[in-house]
């Protein structure tokens, strides 16, 4: 697998003709993009496939329907990036024989359909709209990668059924990266005989009023769970987070007992926090993309979901070894526009410890007794 930094390294391979996949969301928006990659996979299996994204790419290394991972850097301001960066990426499309270009996010989809033309490519296909209601991001790209393969015009219908089944989320954990990072809790405290669960508690990025984001659970709420779930099943629990989240985090770490608690926020890059998850006996997470990685990883997962919509951007493991646990607020899912302008708390306040400490316990008692909470043999 080749990695580029950018439009102007060394060209690459041109024997082979290239799809190139452009996914420049955040981490979980990558994760929801695998499944196309395997559509494309299957329909197209001579070709390259290269996805190009932003600082999450990491998380796609050693993925078997992945021959390369270009990295986009994103300038400010945003209309320099656009004027500087079609120019350069439509250089480098031309180069490595590019077929066909799907878009998978609406961030700046517009620099790629520029590029594209530019380059000659013959196929683009962009999901500049967001999904409808009820359709799931990642059926929505099986739907566009299907067109693409087929060789079909490209449409902003919905997926139908004579698609067939979207293929599930899919990540690949080295045995290396596990051993690493088994020795990494080991230095920090790790007692294996305790089952570990990680909890992301943060769902950054922070807004411009330097607020968390409104898909994040209270703390007030971590504070009374946590310690719950240590009396009655003796876990060891892993904070993850960004840096930006870490006063939250460290808030929350501090109401259990240090040999209890292990505090990973901010040190980790995206390969260690999915090797760590791989880890994991159980993940609580909110709308994040730790909660599309466990789903990936088949890890159980108590995902939730606040503000936004579980049928939009819901865990889509092979295993659907996740439990969700929803607001029953009449007012969602809601637009980010809406969520900033909102100072009711109505989607948070029906999601109560007790909702989410059942739904864990639900799993850990299926982990002691070698089942799992929806049927069938827990992971490992």
């Amino acid at each position: 697998m080749f990695l580029l930094h950018g439009p102007y390294n060394p060209a690459m391979p041109s024997e082979q003709e290239t799809i190139l996949v452009v996914e420049t969301g955040r981490l979980g928006d990558l994760v929801m993009a695998t499944p196309a990659l395997e559509t494309l996979r299957r329909g197209a299996p001579d070709a390259r496939i290269v996805v190009a994204g932003g600082w999450p790419l990491a998380i796609l290394d050693h993925h078997p329907c992945v021959d390369g991972l270009v990295h986009v850097a994103h300038p400010n301001p945003r209309w320099l990036r656009l004027w500087l960066e079609r120019r350069r990426w439509g250089r480098w499309l031309a180069g490595c024989r590019c077929r066909a270009v799907l878009i998978c996010h609406g961030y700046d989809h517009r620099v790629w359909q520029w590029a594209a033309r530019r380059a000659g490519v013959p196929h683009v296909f962009s999901d500049r709209l967001s999904s409808p209601a009820g359709v799931h991001h990642s059926d929505r790209l099986h739907h566009l990668a299907l067109q693409m393969v087929g060789g079909r015009q490209a449409t902003a219908g919905l997926p139908s059924q004579g698609d067939g089944p979207t293929p599930p989320v899919r990540l690949v954990v080295t045995d290396e990266e596990c051993e690493v990072m088994r020795r990494r809790l080991a230095a920090d405290g790790r007692d294996e005989t305790r089952r570990l669960v990680a909890v992301h508690v943060g769902t950054h990025r922070l807004g411009r009023r330097n607020e968390m984001s409104r898909k994040m659970w209270p703390p007030e709420c971590w504070k009374e769970l946590l310690p719950d779930l240590v009396r009655t099943w003796n876990v060891q629990v892993l904070f993850t987070g960004t840096a930006g989240e870490a006063a939250v985090v460290n808030d929350v770490a501090a109401v259990l007992p240090t040999v209890a608690a292990i505090n990973w926020c901010g040190r980790t890059g995206v390969r260690d926090l999915a090797a760590a998850i791989a880890l994991c006996d159980l993940v609580i997470t909110p709308d994040t993309g730790p909660m599309h990685v466990a789903a990936a990883l088949d890890v159980p997962l108590v995902a939730l979901f606040s503000v936004t919509s579980q049928a939009h951007i819901g865990p889509r493991g092979a295993g659907a070894r996740h439990t969700i646990v929803t607001s029953l607020a009449d007012c969602r899912p809601c637009s980010p526009k809406v969520q900033r302008r909102c100072r009711k708390s109505l989607c948070t306040d029906d999601i109560t410890p007790r909702r989410v400490c059942e739904a864990a316990d639900a799993w850990l008692a299926a982990a002691r007794h070698g089942e799992s909470a929806t049927g069938g043999r827990p992971r490992g």
